[in-house]
Order: structure tokens, then C-alpha cells, then sequence
């Protein structure tokens, strides 16, 4: 899988709270400057995800 890809197991951490992670994988949309687009967004493989990334282009 290419891309950015981050382990943290400790429940308590920031970033676990702050997006609400509440299990593995998780996956988040970025936008091209680092913004959270969608905090719970689909996973790279399922079709659904390119109309939305086209979307943001």
C-alpha cells in the first residue's frame, strides 16, 4: 500500500482522540495542504473513494 501509513496503539494519545479512532485501519482524507477533508473516509480500495477525491481536485 503506498502513501502515508501511522501505528499508534496507545488509546489515550491526542491524535487517537482528536479523530476519533476507534480501530485499525482507520483511514483519513487530506487535502493537497494537509487539511482533514474526512476524518472517516473510505478505505483506498472501494470505488466509492474516487469520485469523492475527484471531487477535491
Amino acid at each position: 500500500m503506498t502513501g502515508v501509513q501511522l501505528f499508534n496503539s496507545d488509546p489515550n494519545h491526542e491524535f487517537i482522540q482528536m479523530y476519533n479512532v476507534l480501530g485499525i485501519p482507520h483511514f483519513i482524507l487530506l487535502d493537497q495542504e494537509g487539511n482533514i477533508i474526512n476524518s472517516h473516509t473510505k478505505r483506498p480500495s472501494d470505488p466509492d473513494l474516487i469520485p469523492l477525491i475527484e471531487s477535491y481536485l
